[in-house]
């Protein structure tokens, strides 16, 4: 019975759930239709929000436009008024000027000579403009800059003289070493010509400038010539006739500084018999005026000397003898 009771009970709740299952499936269909139409109304809400938010834009645009227009009519309007209070207050000091300078009434100008008279004034008006701020002080600046300007013209003037002696100075002594160097030049190179000819038994020699109107500026070549010989440079010639231009070129320079004695160290080394002949000659004729000591091998020079000293080695022991030119003979 407890099971009966009990089962009848469920069956009762059953069918009451039924029931409410039923009731909510009913109410749950109204309310997928709700929403299907609200939905629906919910799209339509949105198009026409769409619609009105675009005429809303377009209604702000046009109200910023007229704002602007407005801002700037407004503008416009407070600069004419300020204009018109601008010219209002020109026009009565104009009048007031014209009442001051005798005029009760407005002077009766044409157009063409009020437009010429406005040109006129705007040139002007341009000039000032050009020439800006007016100095107070200017005419004390230009009395200040002009007694300036005279100090330093007079200044000027002197450093010009200075200059002008300076450089006459300079070309003086330009000039003083130019004729300095020609009158040793010449002197060499004379004294050159009379050793050379000694030395070779009647050749010439003589110095040449490279640049004859610059003489400072280049420098100094020699042109030799050898018996039977024609003439060149004396780069050009063997190693012994470039000896004997060099000893006579060596005698050109002694003559014309000399010296109290010169020690020459085998300058005969690459002369010939001859030549080393003639050396010693002139070598003997200039003994008169300074001593000459040579080193020499050759036996032409030493026939040649005075006194001879010869060195020659014993026992491993350098000794020296000396004798008169006669005794050793």
């Amino acid at each position: 019975r407890k099971a009966k009771t009990q089962l009848s009970t469920l069956e009762k709740e059953v069918g009451e759930a039924v029931q409410q299952k039923k009731l909510l499936e009913e109410e749950l269909l109204k309310l997928e239709k709700s929403k299907e139409e609200l939905s629906h109304s919910l799209l339509t809400a949105k198009e026409e929000a769409k619609k009105f938010t675009s005429q809303i834009d377009d209604v702000d645009r046009k109200v910023h436009r007229l704002d602007t227009e407005y801002e700037r009519a407004n503008q416009l309007f407070n600069r004419l008024q300020l204009s018109l209070q601008t010219c209002q207050l020109q026009l009565d000091q104009y009048r007031h000027r014209l009442t001051e300078l005798g005029y009760e009434e407005s002077l009766a100008v044409s157009l063409e000579r009020l437009e010429v008279v406005e040109s006129s004034l705007k040139q002007m008006r341009l000039e000032l403009e050009r020439l800006g701020a007016v100095n107070q002080l200017a005419q004390t600046h230009y009395d200040e800059q002009a007694s300036r300007y005279k100090e330093l013209s007079i200044r000027v003037n002197e450093l010009e003289r200075e200059k002008q002696a300076i450089l006459s100075f300079m070309e003086e002594i330009e000039r003083k070493k130019c004729d300095t160097f020609m009158k040793a030049f010449n002197k060499i190179n004379e004294k050159l010509s009379r050793f050379f000819s000694k030395l070779t038994d009647g050749g010439e020699a003589a110095l040449k400038l490279e640049k004859p109107d610059e003489p400072l500026s280049g420098g100094v070549d020699m042109i030799v010539q050898f018996p039977k010989k024609p003439p060149i440079l004396v780069s050009g010639a063997s190693s012994g006739e470039r000896s004997v231009a060099a000893v006579a070129f060596i005698f050109g320079l002694q003559d014309f500084t000399p010296a109290a004695f010169y020690l020459f160290d085998e300058i005969d080394a690459h002369l010939d018999a001859f030549h080393v002949e003639k050396l010693g000659e002139l070598l003997a004729e200039e003994s008169e005026k300074s001593q000459f000591l040579v080193v020499t091998l050759k036996p032409e020079m030493v026939s040649k000397a005075e006194k001879v000293y010869g060195v020659y080695a014993r026992n491993g022991v350098s000794n020296v003898v000396s004798a008169m030119f006669k005794e050793a003979a």
